[in-house]
């Protein structure tokens, strides 16, 4: 995503365009460019919609992102994508990818500075330990941080009982609502292979019942404190879901479709043919699998008495 950076507080654009070449892979800052010669980029600009004539507007309201002084009013004129200039730059990344998406109608991916995988399965019972050992391969081979986020009906992720798990997780979606920052491990919980796993109540899983946006800004959030998120979606194939798997960074489908059916009839023709598919009986055949199917995605190992 090209994002061409018209701002008047050369200060901030300056701090933006530096968080963004070193953090986020997917976004391409052009410092007050011109946006006649940039046609597919999208436009941050502190300079606010009743600034501009009317002609402007029109011409720029699908693709330009306005960040205000102040905060936004919830009657703000919604013909234009505004956000408040200080709700913090996960947030202003997140609103930037929904407006290239609507703009373009390429979904993007979902995280910009991490790599989202979707896991499908036709077992969803045996669909969290297929994560984990994903995310294990992950961390072992290339050191990346992960965190794991079950986006099915039942959350079979529970390290430690708590009893305020269920508040844990309507503080983080709060805060995310909010645009505020958080500390990661406040909401997350580690394991001895260093897998993190979000705080939530043991059996019917808050994450299930999500809006799309709520979903998207979610992922994006919480992602922006890991390298990578894996979504374990199982056979959990709602609507929301869906359109999560068609904006993953990877798709993988555990099983061979005797149970389901043809996975494209679920996920749509374009997003199936990202799938990986992965169908074995011998649980060692599998893990060698996964372990190949990491190399492909990461590149090879790195080694583990190399400086960084």
């Amino acid at each position: 995503m090209k994002v061409v950076i018209m701002m008047r507080d050369r200060e901030f654009r300056d701090a933006f365009a530096e968080m963004v070449s070193e953090n986020v892979r997917d976004i391409y800052a052009i410092v007050n460019g011109s946006t006649g010669t940039h046609k597919e980029a999208v436009i941050l600009t502190d300079i606010m919609p009743h600034e501009l004539e009317d002609e402007a507007i029109e011409k720029l309201k699908r693709r330009t992102l306005f960040l205000s002084s102040v905060p936004v009013r919830k009657d703000h004129d919604v013909r234009c994508h505004v956000i408040f200039k200080y709700s913090g730059m996960t947030s202003i990344i997140s609103e930037l990818a929904s407006v290239y998406a609507e703009w373009t109608g390429d979904s993007g991916s979902l995280a910009a500075s991490t790599r989202v995988i979707a896991v499908l399965s036709e077992a969803d019972q045996l669909c969290a330990e297929r994560c984990r050992t994903l995310a294990a391969q992950i961390i072992y081979n290339h050191g990346d941080s992960v965190l794991i986020i079950p986006m099915g009906y039942i959350n079979g992720h529970i390290q430690k009982t708590h009893p305020d798990e269920g508040g844990a997780f309507r503080r983080m979606m709060y805060m995310i609502d909010e645009g505020r920052d958080y500390r990661p491990e406040s909401f997350t919980e580690c394991d001895s292979y260093g897998i993190s796993y979000m705080r939530l109540p043991a059996g019917i899983n808050p994450v299930s019942g999500l809006d799309e946006d709520f979903l998207i800004r979610l992922i994006g959030s919480a992602g922006s404190h890991f390298d990578t998120v894996i979504l374990d979606i199982g056979s959990c194939f709602r609507d929301e879901n869906l359109k999560m798997i068609s904006r993953a960074d990877n798709i993988i489908f555990f099983g061979n479709g005797r149970n389901i059916g043809e996975i494209s009839d679920y996920t749509g023709a374009k997003a199936a043919e990202r799938i990986r598919k992965i169908d074995s009986a011998d649980t060692k055949d599998e893990t060698i699998e996964i372990d190949d199917y990491v190399k492909e995605i990461y590149g090879e190992p790195f080694k583990k008495g190399d400086s960084t």
